[in-house]
């Protein structure tokens, strides 16, 4: 989207360079409408091109701000430490829910366009359905009689001749539009990187349970992102199509991160298990430990 008027924007000027060349050879341009309509559509486009950059600036600065947040989370264990302090007097985690707030917010925005794909999906084809078994009825049925309907047959062929132009414009030039766009692809995926890491290391660098209490809901939204997704592909390979690049990069990245979190947590619950049992500990707590691992 953004090459597009920066591309006019670039032939546009070349061709006010061409002018002004042109004019300095020859007086006699100067005065011409080609080069007046030239200069005139210099101004716009540079105006134009101008606004439309500019409104993108907020977009930018919110891919750096998530950027800063994965660089600050995967650097090393002191940068993680100010998602894990608290401020003071309230003693409150501004840190870590600015960064969870603003990492649901892109997860969440990529989960409710996933379901609205799938559930479109979904749509067409219990349509579809509905109209096979409608026109099989209608064929069966020999009281009914209407001379100005057309048959499934060629109700069939008027939509395939209506669409087929336009099916092979799409075909030629892929303009297939895809689920969620590069940006929020690109957002989604450090804001799930983020909280990977901050999730799997609070287990061990945490020492006020600030990410501790809330692994469970972001667990459980990761969770729900990776069946959207898988819904998402399910519903996709029933109409027999690819999805495109970017749900497959989504997946392969928060396929990563749940696998990483368990691991990680795996490795810590075994750990402890393992501490529990070579301690001096009461029967009770003994035979709990013994449950889990007969578990």
């Amino acid at each position: 989207m953004t090459a597009i008027p920066i591309a006019v924007f670039f032939i546009v000027n070349l061709l006010a360079s061409l002018a002004a060349s042109l004019t300095s050879i020859n007086p006699i341009w100067s005065c011409s409408s080609v080069t007046m309509s030239v200069w005139l559509a210099y101004s716009i486009t540079s105006s134009l091109v101008c606004g439309y950059l500019y409104s993108f600036a907020s977009f930018i600065d919110e891919l750096l701000g998530v950027y800063s947040f994965f660089e600050a989370s995967t650097r090393d264990t002191a940068s993680r430490f100010q998602f894990y302090d608290l401020s003071y007097p309230g003693g409150h985690p501004r840190m870590w829910n600015l960064l969870k707030n603003t990492s649901c917010r892109y997860i969440d925005v990529v989960h409710d366009k996933l379901e609205c794909a799938t559930y479109s999906k979904q749509r067409d084809k219990f349509s579809a359905e509905c109209y096979h078994q409608s026109a099989h009825l209608l064929e069966e049925s020999k009281t009914f009689c209407a001379s100005g309907f057309k048959s499934s047959k060629e109700y069939c062929c008027c939509r395939f001749e209506r669409r087929m132009p336009l099916s092979l414009f799409r075909r030629m030039f892929w303009m297939r539009p895809p689920v969620f766009s590069l940006y929020e692809t690109v957002c989604a995926t450090l804001a799930i990187r983020s909280l990977t890491c901050i999730v799997s290391n609070s287990l061990t660098e945490d020492q006020y349970g600030v990410v501790q209490k809330d692994l469970r809901p972001i667990i459980t939204m990761l969770t729900r992102l990776s069946i959207a997704i898988d819904a998402y592909v399910r519903s996709v390979q029933t109409f027999k199509q690819g999805f495109d690049s970017n749900v497959r990069s989504l997946d392969e990245t928060l396929t990563d991160s749940l696998r990483e979190i368990y691991s990680v947590s795996e490795n810590i619950y075994l750990r402890w298990i393992f501490t529990l049992s070579n301690r001096s500990i009461s029967g009770s707590l003994r035979s709990s430990v013994n449950s889990i691992r007969a578990c």
